[in-house]
């Protein structure tokens, strides 16, 4: 049957032709398979610090992007998925902040493979850096947080009435030994250890960061890593006489309409001359009770963005949801916020201007 199909004409033709389509299309489905292997194992430019800029394959970088909701809050809203990555890649950004926040890291002991994995993951196939954020709030000596009373929201679902952000240092210490080692080497992540620390002075808060620092260095010897100033990550006084010690080590503030642009050389400003700074996060909303928060473009927007400019190593807005303050989004059709309106200007500015 073999030799007597191999000696016909048309069909010994049309088998050979089959034949070469399998081939090729296996070809295909490997040469696809080599390029995503490859894309993954190379990711996007390793990023280094040299004096007080960021470079990537030796050119400096400015990251401006977004800050996220939790992953565990948007999934329990229905919405953590790739959709939200690709509208915010529509948006131009190069990084995205990610925030953990303690209360779901303790109740779901997949976090990991369960959100940051794939987080990290979609992140990398967009082109987009990821700032892997431990959303603690408070002192991480004596445990002191935000008083309930400020926070009538947490007794709500998702949060339950738990201690949303847990500044406790052990636990901050079990986080960062599992991340390091899970994304250890992988180019697309960076590291903020700890959100906003609070009621502590930077003789105090400085050591905890360098044993973070050191328990990541013994993971990864080389990720950047973003420390942030005391009072709330606003206070970066003490780096200039006494700045946490090692290589690609960058910090963090915060500034919102309650920090006025008086002050913004005193407490950080000066230190961006010298050092990498980050402001992780920033925003206002014009109508808001909470007059921390209270703000508009004229006002703040403008004027931050005018003295980060050609002085930060980078910036990611706060934040992307609807209801998360200060938003820039009105639902989950996308509709922005004035504050929204505002960022994805400066966005797409910076990106048809070719900025990095």
């Amino acid at each position: 049957m073999v030799k007597t199909l191999a000696f016909r004409g048309w069909p010994s033709r049309f088998g050979v032709f089959i034949v070469a389509c399998l081939i090729m299309g296996l070809c295909i489905c490997f040469l696809n398979q080599l390029c995503i292997f490859r894309f993954k194992r190379e990711g996007l430019p390793k990023l280094e610090i040299v004096g007080n800029k960021l470079l990537a394959s030796g050119k400096e970088v400015i990251l401006r992007g977004v800050g996220i909701a939790d992953p565990a809050y948007l999934d329990w809203e229905g919405k953590f998925g790739e959709e939200l990555f690709d509208v915010i890649k529509m948006w131009n950004v190069n990084v995205v902040r990610v925030p953990v926040h303690p209360v779901f890291w303790k109740r779901y002991f997949d976090y990991l493979e369960r959100y940051l994995d794939r987080v990290v993951d979609w992140c990398e196939e967009r082109g987009i850096y990821v700032i892997i954020d431990w959303h603690a709030i408070g002192n991480p000596i004596t445990g002191e947080i935000e008083t309930p009373e400020n926070f009538s929201w947490m007794y709500e679902e998702p949060w339950n009435g738990e201690n949303i952000y847990d500044p406790n240092f052990t636990l901050a210490v079990n986080f960062w030994s599992r991340v390091a080692e899970r994304f250890r080497g992988r180019s697309n992540v960076l590291y903020e250890i700890f959100n906003e620390p609070a009621w502590i002075e930077w003789e105090d808060w400085k050591p905890l960061a360098e044993e973070i620092i050191r328990l990541i260095r013994g993971k990864d010897a080389d990720v950047i890593i973003i420390v942030g100033g005391v009072d709330w990550a606003y206070d970066l006084r003490g780096v200039l006489s006494d700045p946490i010690s090692g290589e690609n080590i960058a910090y963090a503030v915060h500034v919102y309409p309650g920090r006025p642009m008086k002050e913004w050389d005193y407490y950080w400003g000066r230190v961006a001359e010298h050092y990498p700074v980050f402001v992780t996060e920033w925003g206002y909303e014009e109508e808001v009770d909470y007059e921390f928060l209270r703000g508009s473009r004229s006002c703040f927007g403008e004027p931050l963005i005018s003295y980060m400019e050609d002085r930060v190593a980078g910036w990611t807005a706060w934040v992307f949801h609807p209801v998360w303050d200060p938003s820039m989004l009105k639902n989950w059709e996308y509709d922005v916020t004035e504050f929204g309106s505002f960022v994805k200007e400066l966005l797409n500015n910076f990106s048809a201007g070719g900025g990095t």
